[in-house]
C-alpha cells in the first residue's frame, strides 16, 4: 500500500476511534470532506450569506487539474 493510502487510513481509523469516544448521546460527531460540506452549505435554504462563504471558500481553495 503506498504511504499516501496509509497516511489516509490512519487518519480514518482515527476520526472513527474519536466518533465512537464521544461519551454524549446527544453530541454528533460525523467526518465529511470540504467539497460536500460546502455543496451542503451552498444548498442552506435563506442562508444567503452562507453561500457567499462556500462561493469564498471554493474560490481560495479550490484549484482546477
Amino acid at each position: 500500500m503506498p504511504r499516501t493510502s496509509l497516511v489516509c487510513q490512519r487518519h480514518r481509523d482515527e476520526v472513527n476511534h474519536f466518533s465512537h469516544g464521544l461519551d454524549d448521546p446527544n453530541i454528533t460527531f460525523m467526518a465529511e470532506a470540504y467539497p460536500d460540506l460546502w455543496s451542503e452549505w451552498d444548498q442552506s435554504v435563506n442562508q444567503g450569506w452562507l453561500r457567499a462563504v462556500v462561493s469564498e471558500l471554493r474560490a481560495r481553495y479550490v484549484a482546477p487539474i
